[in-house]
This record gives structure tokens, C-alpha cells and sequence, in this order.
């Protein structure tokens, strides 16, 4: 699926679209997810349709909330891959809480997050152009629950450590100590390198990325797209590929 290059621009609204707005300035239709926290739960909510040149009101009212997250798609595929996972699913959609979205019939997409500071009303348009446009006046700062949070690098590089089983192909897996890996197949060793957690990885940003270099090769370094990772889960996506590795722990 082949990402649309887009810009996304937030800005005051007037009284006609008061809360939170989606505006269209693309030539297709779009559709618009957004994630919210409420009551101290995470949630996920969509679609909205956005006709070109159009807008479509998401939330009305005042906004209650500074940070929101969204994510939006046309035929091409997703208009920008944010830091931020959220649970959707093809049909219209109110889910709680943004874990276990496969174990629960789900799927996982990275949202973008938008700072409406203490702004009671916003739009964002949705633009070919990758550029910013503006943001909401200022306002006093009131209590809000706390943003989604960005990865520990630190964290995650402690739970990358031990051995990791494809959970597709059962004869491979990677053993990671520190910053060194080995991987095996049926039991014997194929290949060593070093594996590091980076926010970023040969220019590519809203990672974290693992960084992998191997030892028996002249090749650059290669950059995986991390999706999840827990005690029992390893999940990426190598830049440039479609699909994502699932790994478990042994």
C-alpha cells in the first residue's frame, strides 16, 4: 500500500465548526479514526468520511481534552504513521483501551497526536503539501490527563533481551544479549551482529527503530519500525517491507 504524502495542520476554528473538525483539501475522499483519553481509559473511535473540499465535525462542543490522536486514510493508503498506537477495526468502531487489539479481533494503527493546548475548538486539514500551517491561540494551561507516552529506549532494550522465536517460521530465532545478537536456524547458528534501539535510523524519524548491523556482511545498516515489544511479544517492520515480523519469546 503506497503512503500518501501529506501535511496535517491544526488551527482555531470558528463557531460553525466548534470542537473537532477534519477538513479535506485533497482530490479523494479520506476517512478519520481518532483516539482520546476518557476517564483515565484510552479510546479509539472512527470513521468519519471527509468528501474532497469538505469537512466533517468529529467531536462537538468544546473540546475537553489538550492532546487527541488521529489517523486517516484514502484509497492510496494512510496519511501519516504518528508514534501512536490505537485498536480499529474495518467497520465503524468506539473501542476502549488501545492493548491486546489482535487478541480481541482487532488491528493496531499508528495515530498522529494533536496538541490543542487549551483550546476549546480545532481543525485539521488534511493536505498533499507536507508542511504546518498553524496553531491554536494561547490560552491558560488546565489540568489534563497525562499524553501517551513516548518509548524508553532504556525499557525497551532491556525487554529485547533473551531468546526470540519467529512465531511464523518455528526453525528461526534470535538470541540478544546486551547490544549482540545471534540467530539460528533448527538449532544452528546463521549469523551475529549488534542490535540497538534509536529513535531514529538512517534518517527515517517517529521511530523507535531497532538498528541492525550484521557481522558477516559489507551491507549498510538495517532499520526495523518497532510496533510492539513486551515480555512476550516482538513485533517490527523492516523499512521498505510490507510486512510485519512477529516474534515470541522462548
Amino acid at each position: 500500500m503506497r503512503l500518501l504524502a501529506l501535511t496535517f495542520c491544526l488551527l482555531s476554528s470558528g463557531p460553525a465548526m466548534a470542537g473537532l473538525s477534519f477538513c479535506n483539501e485533497t482530490a479523494k475522499p479520506a476517512m478519520v479514526a481518532i483516539g482520546y483519553n476518557a476517564d483515565s481509559e484510552w479510546v479509539s473511535e472512527g470513521w468519519w468520511s471527509v468528501a474532497p473540499d469538505d469537512c466533517a465535525r468529529v467531536i462537538s462542543g468544546d473540546l475537553r481534552n489538550r492532546f487527541y490522536y488521529w489517523h486517516a486514510v484514502n484509497e492510496d493508503g494512510d496519511f501519516a504513521a504518528g508514534k501512536f498506537t490505537f485498536c480499529v477495526q474495518d467497520d465503524a468502531f468506539t473501542i476502549t483501551g488501545d492493548t491486546g487489539c489482535a487478541d480481541r479481533g482487532l488491528r493496531e494503527a499508528r495515530f498522529a497526536e494533536l496538541d490543542v493546548g487549551a483550546a476549546t475548538e480545532a481543525s485539521v486539514t488534511l493536505t498533499p503539501v507536507d508542511a504546518p500551517r498553524a496553531t491554536p491561540p494561547a490560552a491558560a494551561p488546565q489540568p489534563q490527563p497525562a499524553p501517551a507516552t513516548e518509548p524508553d529506549l532504556a525499557a525497551l532494550t532491556d525487554l529485547l533481551q533473551g531468546l526470540w522465536g519467529d512465531a511464523e517460521e518455528s526453525a528461526f530465532a534470535t538470541q540478544v544479549s546486551g547490544t549482540r545478537f545471534m540467530d539460528f536456524f533448527d538449532g544452528v547458528p546463521v549469523s551475529t551482529g549488534t542490535m540497538t534501539l534509536q529513535p531514529t535510523c538512517e534518517g527515517d524519524t517517529d521511530g523507535p527503530y531497532v538498528r541492525v548491523v550484521h557481522d558477516d556482511t559489507r551491507n549498510s545498516p538495517l532499520c526495523w519500525m518497532l510496533f510492539r515489544l513486551n515480555a512476550e511479544e516482538f513485533h517490527f517492520q523492516a523499512v521498505g517491507q510490507d510486512s510485519i515480523v512477529r516474534m515470541k519469546k522462548r
